[in-house]
């Protein structure tokens, strides 16, 4: 009888010593299939929101009333950095001068998501292209690009006056790439 609970004593051991090796062995080899697998990567992006427009007649309803857009960009933590693009095209403005001025415009806007404005440009002249550029963070939510602008088109005899304006907002945003995720997470 004592060889039998001897013999019950055994195999309890060595069960028990086999799944507790069983269970330990895999922390190894987890670490060893880690360590073949790639190092995860930073992942950038751009995502860019514009409004442009040729002002392409000299209808009395695009003087009297002005054309307005409106671009929603949304901002989370990844965001790091974020350029303005500005550029706006109004020949013969500086001939015409105040004259021009209350007919021949555009006023530019970003707001925080909170309304107060980031950024802003009002022109009643040409101006050269102008690129802003600012590093994160930036406060999360959904930010708001308008406009709202007057301008002449003309052509007469082959001479074409036509004022336009171009705003490109560009968002840069990053976040770590795992090889065996699909979704990049944000850090």
């Amino acid at each position: 009888m004592a060889q039998r609970g001897l013999m019950a004593a055994v195999v309890s051991l060595l069960f028990l010593s086999t799944t507790v090796a069983g269970c330990i062995s895999l922390i190894p080899a987890r670490e060893m299939m880690e360590s073949l697998r790639d190092p995860p990567r930073i992942k950038t992006t751009e995502d860019k929101v514009n409004i442009s427009h040729t002002f392409d007649s000299l209808e009395i309803s695009e003087l009297t009333a002005p054309i307005t857009g409106q671009r929603i960009i949304t901002m989370n933590e990844s965001v790091v950095q974020m350029q303005i693009y500005f550029r706006a095209t109004m020949p013969t403005s500086g001939l015409t001068g105040d004259i021009s001025n209350s007919i021949r415009y555009v006023d530019a806007k970003l707001l925080r998501p909170d309304g107060s404005v980031y950024w802003e440009q009002h022109v009643t002249e040409s101006k050269s292209p102008v690129d802003n550029f600012a590093e994160g963070p930036f406060e999360p939510g959904e930010w708001r690009l308008e406009i709202e602008a007057r301008g002449i088109g003309i052509d007469i005899g082959g001479v074409a006056v036509k004022d336009d304006f171009i705003v490109i907002v560009t968002v840069r945003s990053v976040c770590v790439l795992h090889p065996t995720e699909v979704d990049c997470v944000i850090e």
